[in-house]
Formats: structure tokens, sequence, C-alpha cells
């Protein structure tokens, strides 16, 4: 028998429900990502996570298409005269990792196509939240500062966030600090964009005991890497 989805869709909201995490995202503001986020009942101050968000204040387009199947909300987005590219995200439950330490983990797919012989799809994928401290999680033969190592932030003496991308998927990722708020932002599809051509890019983001935290996030880093494209329609 299948599995109820995480996700309850609401008229403009949709809820995420995955075992002590609580999280909305509000379709008409997609640039909001995951937002309104708990974990056990405790609420993470300022947190936004898994934010698609384009260089411009243009307000995003009404989604044409919205569904929950399974562990993902997916929400497609219309080509328009200004935003010439048609935007299909992915907000994807991951199921449990049985990695100790692991609190919640999940998802951001996004796929960008143009009907126009020529485009410019740039954006960025961005997260924002009150972080104690920021660094990134090394393993073996990896290079400081070099484009996806993951990146994790303490968020208090008991919860870490831990954000992952596919190197190939990022054109540059950059960090930060205004006040107490720490800001990551993952450039991603810059360049052009012809006419039949699909782009594509997919993050993990993860809450995480703060206990032995990157010895955690490395091990969903190389579960991350090393899993096969999930399919998608």
């Amino acid at each position: 028998m299948p599995q109820p989805s995480p996700w309850r869709l609401d008229s403009d909201l949709a809820t995420l429900q995955l075992g002590a995490l609580k999280a909305t995202v509000r379709l008409s503001q997609p640039e909001r990502g995951l937002h309104d986020i708990q974990i056990a009942g405790r609420a993470i101050a300022s947190a936004e996570v898994m934010a698609p968000r384009f260089g411009d204040d243009e307000p995003w387009p009404a989604p044409i298409d919205c569904f929950a199947r399974g562990g993902d909300l997916v929400v497609t987005y219309p080509f328009t005269r200004t935003r010439t590219v048609r935007v299909q995200i992915y907000w994807r439950a991951v199921p449990d990792l049985a990695i100790p330490g692991c609190i919640a983990a999940f998802d951001a797919q996004i796929s960008v196509q143009t009907p126009l012989l020529d485009s410019r799809p740039a954006m960025a994928l961005r997260s924002r939240f009150e972080a104690s401290d920021a660094l990134r999680v090394l393993s073996a033969g990896s290079v400081p500062n070099a484009l996806g190592v993951p990146w994790l932030f303490r968020l208090g003496q008991e919860m870490s966030y831990a954000q992952m991308i596919h190197a190939s998927d990022v054109e540059t990722e950059d960090l930060t600090k205004t006040a107490n708020l720490s800001e990551l932002a993952q450039r991603l599809f810059d360049g052009s964009l012809e006419k039949g051509v699909i782009l594509r890019a997919r993050a993990r983001g993860a809450f995480v005991e703060t206990k032995n935290d990157t010895a955690t996030v490395a091990a969903i880093h190389e579960r991350f890497i090393n899993a096969p494209l999930p399919l998608t329609t």
C-alpha cells in the first residue's frame, strides 16, 4: 500500500511534515523556499531554506501546475514576457537515511527550459537563518572552498543545518552575514539557454544534531553524490 504523502496542500500553502520537521512552502512565493520551520515544535528563527530567486524583484508568476506525489511537491511556473524560462521545482522529502544524527533531509531540484532561441536563465538558490558558526565539511581529497563542498551552519547547541549541491550544478557559492543572519547563495544556470534544452540542478538540505555534526554531514553528502538521479516527469 502506498505511503501517505508528507505534503499537505491547502490553497496557496503546502505543508511538509517529515519526522520531527515541519515546514511550509507558499506556492505564490517560491523565493521564500521552505519557511516557518519547526523541529520537534521548536521554531528555527528567521529560517528560509532552498529558496530559488532571480536577480530582479519581479514577483513570480502564478504556478500553472502543482501537485504532491509521494515525497515530492512539484510546482511549475510559466514562461512570461519578462521571465524567459519555464521553471519546475521539485521540493522532495528524502526518505529516512538511517544516518545517526540526521533529523530530516530534503532536496530542491530545479529545471529550466525556454521556448526562445536564446535566453538567460540565471538564478540563485538561497538559504538564510540565524547561525552561530558557519564552516565547510571536508572529506578525504576535498579542496577547501571548492564548489560542492558541503556547508554547515550551527543554529545553537543542539541543532545544525547543512546544505550541499553537486559541483557540476553550481556556478558560484557566496556566504554573507548581516547582523546575526547568515545567507548562502548558490548561483545556478549562468550563461545562455537554447530552445529544446533543459537545465537541471539538485541540492540537498538537512537538519542534524550538533553533536558529531561534521561526521553526520559527511555521511549525508556521500549518500547524496553517489545516489542515482531521481526520476522526474
